[in-house]
């Protein structure tokens, strides 16, 4: 059967909006039929260059009865108010990590989504990558024995260009700042190879970014299984993306998505894993199509994307009071007055 391809209207035009039309574009399942921007002029620009229409506001897009769908690349703090808009408007919605800035607003999207029985899917990428889903089959088969630790960093130097015109720029805006945009990404991948984090303890630090937010974090983890990590992250440093994994029977080194190392036990060298290509963005806005078609639920829904955001709520818990905390309170209290002190 021909698959009827989703109808989709893009809201948020900025670089990563870019990527996710141009995955828009190479895809089979989605169309793009429209897009906005609070910047019209950029919204212009961009519905000429991937031939879509440019929509005077977001409610013009809920109005429109041939959108199946929308796609939100928007600053954190605005992901609340237009996913719980656009379910309330029977639009499906995929909208990029993190799903929200802290577990209750999320609690409250998740909720929303559900009541009107609509897909909510959640961009955590990186775990589409090949080189994840590499060492997720080794894990599985068995043939790197059973993982003991693991160790990952993500970071880059963008927040010593922060400016007060930037979102990210605000504490309120952006809680961590690159533990909530990058560390999370990192989050997410470990939690899809280990399952669920029980509890966290977090150092945070602000030390050289113009900007209000922290701008670099280590966080200590301790999984359900056992197995314990570590993920560090900042907003300062040269970019470095890397995720080792220490097993009984090997070791294992991606570096940046695109590569994977393996030290088999016995050995001190590192040999290359042949790894296939994957687009990870197409990847994840098909899977959305198909869901909305098929009525699956994502690999990331709300509920697994809270999972990731309940260790960041929980690092800075645990930076603000100095003690470990568990995932298991994060997940069940309602946290007002945590947000208080904390965001």
């Amino acid at each position: 059967m021909t698959f009827k391809p989703v109808k989709v209207a893009l809201i948020g035009l900025g670089a990563w909006g870019g990527e996710i039309a141009r995955a828009i574009r190479k895809s089979k399942k989605l169309t793009l039929v429209s897009c906005f921007d609070v910047d019209k002029d950029s919204c212009r620009t961009f519905a000429g260059k991937y031939q879509c229409r440019p929509a005077p506001n977001y409610q013009s897009i809920l109005d429109n009865k041939e959108i199946d769908g929308v796609i939100l690349i928007i600053p954190n703090h605005l992901h609340p108010e237009l996913t719980i808009q656009a379910a309330n408007a029977q639009k499906h919605i995929f909208i990029d990590k993190p799903i929200a800035n802290n577990v209750k607003q999320a609690t409250e999207m998740v909720k929303c989504c559900e009541e009107n029985h609509v897909i909510l899917s959640v961009g955590h990428n990186f775990r589409k990558s090949s080189c994840y889903r590499r060492i997720k089959e080794m894990i599985n088969d068995g043939s790197i024995g059973k993982v003991v630790s693991v160790e990952g960093n993500l970071s880059h130097d963008g927040g010593l260009n922060l400016s007060p015109k930037d979102w990210r720029w605000f504490q309120n805006k952006c809680p961590s700042g690159p533990l909530i945009q990058l560390g999370i990404h990192q989050i997410d991948t470990l939690n899809y190879l280990l399952g669920p984090v029980k509890k966290v303890s977090a150092f945070s630090n602000h030390l050289y970014t113009p900007a209000e937010i922290k701008d670099v974090a280590v966080i200590l983890l301790e999984y359900k299984s056992g197995i314990l990590g570590y993920v560090g992250t900042n907003y300062v440093s040269p970019l470095i993306s890397f995720t080792n994994i220490m097993a009984t029977g090997a070791n294992l080194f991606c570096e940046n998505r695109e590569k994977l190392y393996i030290q088999k036990k016995g050995s001190g060298n590192k040999e290359n894993v042949v790894l296939e290509n994957i687009d990870t963005e197409l990847a994840e806005i098909d899977e959305f199509a198909s869901c909305i078609r098929d009525g699956k639920k994502p690999e990331v829904d709300g509920k697994t994307a809270i999972e990731a955001l309940a260790v960041v709520e929980a690092a800075i818990i645990s930076n603000r009071t100095g003690k470990t905390v568990l995932i298991e309170d994060v997940l069940k209290k309602e946290t007002d007055k945590i947000n208080e002190t904390c965001f």
